[in-house]
């Protein structure tokens, strides 16, 4: 939990244990030192806060498109959902889905702002269901959800045993509970239109396909032209910071090319639109940073 002067309420004061727990972030696995854009090693803490800041602040700002392009892409044949697909989405969220929202998800997972894991809403399942339920569909259905709900809270696991800059480290965002459940059961209410929507051989994402089958897939090919002696050319891509580099007018233009309802984009863009981030580094925060471009890793919608 944190205890910072902004998430507290009136007459509200940290306890020895959250004190501790504070304590402890600040000086466990601890950044001591990062080389800027200058190449120019800093050690300091606000030196460091301001390396990170600085380059998340140049990460979500909107990335140049051109307009022409993404229209000409979401004009190529692209496949559409179903009316009983978008029907369904239209629907109130069922305790039954919020239910199993709830189950899934990896147990002791790191809280956002909120300072709540999933392990409270199963624990207090029978008390707290049916006002769950309600935020949820005030949330989803009528889009009443507050910037502080959209807050993330961005921290850096190192790639390697000795990182120099802010590239090697892995950036996650820790988000808010009820966002991610939220954003699971429209997760899981999206996983049936991807079928229809996506090309055959697309396996990421897809429930049941796994990236093995592209491996295997890619070895019978080669064989096939050795036995054959057919010429065969394979090009692999691999697009760096995939997730970084995703405009959020351009997710708006796919999903409409896709088929999807104006009610539904508003809700899905209503979880992006308002989104900021901090960046906690050493126990200590950066202000608040809008999010423009990107989605972010940890959310279930971005799986």
């Amino acid at each position: 939990m944190d205890t910072g002067e902004q998430d507290r309420i009136m007459g509200e004061e940290p306890t020895l244990h959250h004190l501790l727990k504070t304590w402890k972030r600040q000086t466990r696995r601890p950044i001591k030192q990062i080389y800027d854009d200058n190449g120019t090693l800093q050690t300091l803490s606000m030196s460091i806060m301001k390396v990170f800041s600085t380059w998340f602040h140049a990460k979500f700002q909107p990335i140049q498109i051109d307009e022409r392009s993404v229209s000409q892409l979401s004009d190529c044949g692209i496949q559409t959902v179903t009316p009983e697909m978008n029907a369904a989405l239209k629907e109130p969220i069922s305790l039954e889905e919020l239910r199993h929202a709830t189950t899934q998800g990896k147990a002791y997972k790191a809280p956002g702002h909120d300072g709540t894991c999933l392990e409270f809403f199963r624990t207090a399942w029978d008390v707290l269901k049916l006002d769950l339920l309600q935020i949820m569909n005030h949330m989803y259905i009528e889009g009443r959800t507050t910037a502080r709900q959209l807050q993330g809270l961005i921290v850096g696991l190192p790639k390697n045993a000795h990182p120099k800059n802010v590239d090697d480290y892995r950036l996650l965002t820790l988000l808010n509970t009820d966002y991610k459940i939220l954003a699971q059961i429209i997760a899981n209410r999206l996983r049936p239109c991807l079928a229809a929507i996506h090309h055959p051989n697309q396996h990421y994402g897809i429930q049941g396909n796994s990236a093995f089958e592209v491996v295997v897939t890619v070895r019978e090919a080669v064989a096939h032209a050795e036995v054959t002696k057919t010429p065969l050319c394979i090009v692999s891509i691999d697009f760096s910071a995939a997730f970084d580099k995703i405009l959020h007018s351009y997710l708006l233009a796919m999903l409409h090319a896709h088929g999807f309802t104006d009610r539904f984009l508003q809700r899905i863009m209503g979880m992006y639109n308002k989104a900021a981030s901090e960046v906690q580094i050493n126990g200590f925060r950066s202000s608040l940073i809008s999010i423009h471009s990107s989605i972010r890793q940890g959310c279930p919608l971005s799986m």
